[in-house]
């Protein structure tokens, strides 16, 4: 076993006079190389030359500002041309990523995805979220644009929100260009015979 095969306790001084935070923060390390404190202060660990190395501060967000978790379901709200979480029914609209994929929506994410959704207009959006987002961020967000749009059988060049988002986010079409055929396979369920 591996110390990535292993989930263990750390306890870390935070330098006050660099972050704000002026206690000692008990975390959780994993393989996975995410370690969260209480106060949702995200520490990510970084690969570098074979070996990693704790990066600065990820991310600790003013009330009301955008997150990458936010970015990513605002964006998949636009690309479906919705103004909310929720569905007329109250329920959570189907762009939104179940929480088994490792977004887990609380009151903070979706009071910010709300008052994206209302409030912000679309290119102060992406003009925000392509400033906010790193690479693998941005990769991520163009594969599941992708194969949303995929998924209800429109073809990418047709969906001109799809073309905006992509746009206004500054993504290259060739970000995703080597899985584009597997997520055509993976939404062509016409290759399945009745």
């Amino acid at each position: 076993m591996t110390s990535y095969d292993m989930v263990r306790p750390l306890s870390i001084e935070i330098d006050p006079s660099k972050y704000d935070v002026q206690r000692r923060c008990n975390v959780t390390c994993s393989g996975s190389g995410i370690i969260a404190l209480p106060d949702r202060v995200i520490w990510r660990k970084e690969k570098e030359a074979g070996m990693g190395g704790w990066s600065e501060l990820d991310a600790v967000y003013p009330p009301g500002a955008l997150t990458p978790g936010a970015a990513l379901v605002v964006a998949l709200a636009h690309l479906y041309g919705a103004t909310s979480l929720y569905d007329g029914d109250g329920a959570l609209a189907r762009f939104v990523p179940d929480a088994r994929r490792g977004l887990a929506l609380d009151r903070d994410l979706t009071d910010r995805i709300e008052q994206y959704l209302v409030r912000v207009p679309f290119d102060d959006f992406v003009r925000e979220a392509r400033e906010r987002l790193n690479h693998q961020q941005l990769r991520c967000l163009a594969l599941n644009l992708l194969d949303a749009v995929l998924s209800t059988g429109e073809h990418p060049e047709a969906c001109s929100r799809y073309h905006a988002l992509m746009e206004g986010l500054g993504i290259p079409a060739d970000i995703i260009t080597p899985y584009r055929h597997t997520l055509m396979l993976k939404n062509d369920l016409s290759i399945f015979p009745q």
